[in-house]
């Protein structure tokens, strides 16, 4: 699986940095941490870059079905997703499983109460640290980060 970072770093193609990223209206910063694999793109990154490039979600995110699946454009609490994203990014493929189709049932089945115990590390983080959401999410993908694969699936495999 290539990772999220490499297709981001494909759809900026030839351009620099700053002229992609004025055309989006975003960072450099930003930018350049979605393309090393630092951070996930925020929900509206995506609608953006759907939007201004012409990108659809399943060329950056792996199995955006699912995502469409659980994030609504309109939801309030997209930030919740931030840590999921960014676990199933980190975990796919990673355990066997007989078929794409047997991995994406076993996420499926495990959203939910993935996003419920996100939401709440989440919110706690913002409050503690005085944070926004979508930065108190991207905290959790780097407490994540310092677990190894195993640690991470038993965390998942706790969530049933």
């Amino acid at each position: 699986m290539r990772a999220i970072g490499e297709r981001l770093r494909e759809v900026r193609g030839e351009r620099t940095l700053a002229e992609f990223t004025q055309r989006l209206g975003l960072a450099r910063t930003t930018w350049s941490n979605y393309e090393a694999g630092r951070r996930l793109p925020s929900h509206e990154v995506m609608q953006l870059l759907e939007r201004v490039e012409d990108v659809p979600p399943d060329r950056i995110l792996p199995s955006a079905e699912l995502t469409r699946t659980v994030l609504s454009r309109g939801s309030d609490d997209w930030w919740s997703y931030i840590p999921v994203l960014w676990l199933f990014s980190r975990l796919k493929g990673a355990r066997p499983f007989a078929s794409d189709s047997d991995e994406l049932t076993w996420w499926a089945e495990h959203l939910p109460a993935l996003a419920d115990e996100f939401a709440h590390r989440t919110f706690e983080l913002a409050e503690k640290r005085d944070l926004s959401l979508d930065d108190a999410a991207h905290q959790v993908c780097a407490y994540l980060q310092a677990r190894t694969p195993d640690e991470l699936f038993q965390f998942v495999d706790s969530k049933e």
